[in-house]
């Protein structure tokens, strides 16, 4: 089962979804929330109560941006869950970000994407990706990605 940060912090936020305010306003939401003191805590709560009613033994939470929320969320499972980071250089994210987000506005340019790329929510991913147990380099986008993490979910079988 995937668990989703970006869709409980959607939630807990009360925001529209990232497809009808787009990703920057997002973003921009998104940074005041977890910089506020119970942000990381209160997104690991929403995220460990998923993790919780899951049916699965295993569940992949997509999405975690900052070390403080995964080591509140690591606190409420009273165990260390494996830490995968998904490297993905600009270039390549640039490409999946316009065939999954913007495919329809030609006009979207890369220096568009930067901002997003850089916005200050996603500043803490480095340090979170030092802590990880499995790093994956994502130099050819996202059919090879798949494909990848397809391997990795058979190996842990």
């Amino acid at each position: 089962e995937i668990v989703s940060s970006g869709v409980a912090l959607q939630h807990l936020m009360e925001a529209p979804s990232i497809q009808e305010i787009g990703r920057e306003e997002f973003q921009k939401r998104a940074e005041q929330f977890i910089r506020a003191a119970d942000g990381p805590e209160r997104l690991a709560h929403a995220l460990h109560k998923q993790i919780s009613g899951s049916l699965s033994t295993r569940v992949v939470v997509d999405g975690i941006r900052q070390p403080e929320t995964y080591t509140a969320l690591t606190a409420k499972l009273g165990e260390q869950p494996a830490l995968l980071y998904v490297h993905t250089p600009p270039d390549i994210a640039y490409g999946m970000y316009r065939l999954r987000e913007s495919a329809s506005s030609l006009d979207f340019t890369y220096r568009d994407f930067l901002r997003v790329y850089d916005a200050p929510v996603e500043a803490d991913l480095t340090t979170l990706g030092r802590s990880a147990q499995t790093y994956i380099y994502n130099f050819l986008g996202i059919d090879a990605l798949r494909r990848s993490l397809d391997k990795l979910v058979v190996e842990l079988r």
